[in-house]
């Protein structure tokens, strides 16, 4: 048995029901290795997709905290595959779940009975780039652009489920028609304020019409959008920011940014990079490409 993981569940199941196990038990112990490989169904039960993602944390955050990572074609412990398999279960469970928070659980649990030779600041970072392969490749299998994913991924992808909820909302909005256009604003915006820290707007140091306009509709669209983050409504979100797409372009026909008096020039800077930092909510759209 030991030689075909697979049977392993399908045999701990029948000790589990010899020893008067609840069938939802007998059920999880059967289903924790799912899948076993590419394309393989995942667990059907809540017991059983739990049981799997610990079983495979587990493996994982054991064997690189003992240093063994996967190299080349060479994975004698399977770890890409398990990996592979927490993420699919995230998303298709979707669960809401902090990815480094479960490595972090792992880990604890080991240094209690073991002295680990990878300290967790170096685990972390090996794992984090180790998972990051896995959910790249897997949103790209699912039909999602390269430079949608990395995109959202350039945003962030801690909680699995939440970059692809964003990667759905991206490519879905991409086929609106003023997304090119609002893209050349932002990425606009974005390049102007770069190297800029300051966040903070002063309304008295907007002199033009076309500057206070953007900004009061800024304000307008930041408010919807802050309510609608929360709740993972990032498609809505981004139509709603599509309704600075007029204003930005207005601003850019009758607003010199780089002028000459540092606080008007501050503060117009200050104004692009809110707007780009809202405009950012989903993901770094400058990594899109046309």
């Amino acid at each position: 048995v030991t030689e075909f993981p697979e049977l392993q569940g399908i045999m701990g199941c029948y000790y589990a029901k010899n020893d008067s196990e609840e069938s939802a038990v007998c059920e999880a112990v059967r289903e924790h290795y799912m899948p076993r490989f590419s394309g393989d169904e995942l667990p059907k039960t809540k017991a059983g997709c739990i049981l799997s993602i610990a079983d495979k944390i587990d493996n994982i955050v054991g064997c690189f905290s003992l240093g063994i990572q996967p190299t080349g074609s060479q994975d004698p412990y399977a770890l890409r595959r398990q990996a592979l398999g927490i993420c699919r279960i995230f998303i298709e469970w979707e669960l809401d779940l902090s990815l480094s928070r479960l490595f972090k659980k792992a880990y604890e649990i080991y240094s209690v009975q073991f002295e680990l030779e990878v300290p967790y600041d170096e685990l972390e970072e090996n794992l984090m780039d180790f998972f990051k392969h896995r959910i790249s490749g897997l949103l790209e299998e699912k039909g999602f652009r390269y430079d949608e994913v990395n995109a959202v991924m350039a945003k962030g992808w801690d909680n699995l489920w939440d970059t692809y909820k964003r990667a759905e909302a991206l490519r879905e909005f991409r086929g609106d028609s003023h997304f090119e256009a609002l893209l050349t604003g932002f990425t606009r915006a974005a390049n102007l304020s770069r190297n800029i820290d300051r966040k903070d707007i002063n309304p008295d140091f907007l002199t033009q019409e076309a500057e206070k306009k953007l900004y009061s509709k800024y304000l307008e669209v930041k408010d919807k959008v802050e309510n609608l983050l929360p709740a993972r409504r990032y498609l809505s979100a981004l139509r709603e920011i599509s309704d600075l797409r007029n204003y930005i372009d207005n601003f850019f026909d009758e607003v010199m940014v780089m002028v000459e008096e540092e606080k008007l020039r501050e503060n117009r800077l200050a104004l692009l990079k809110n707007i780009s930092q809202l405009m950012s909510c989903v993901g770094d759209l400058t990594k899109i490409v046309f």
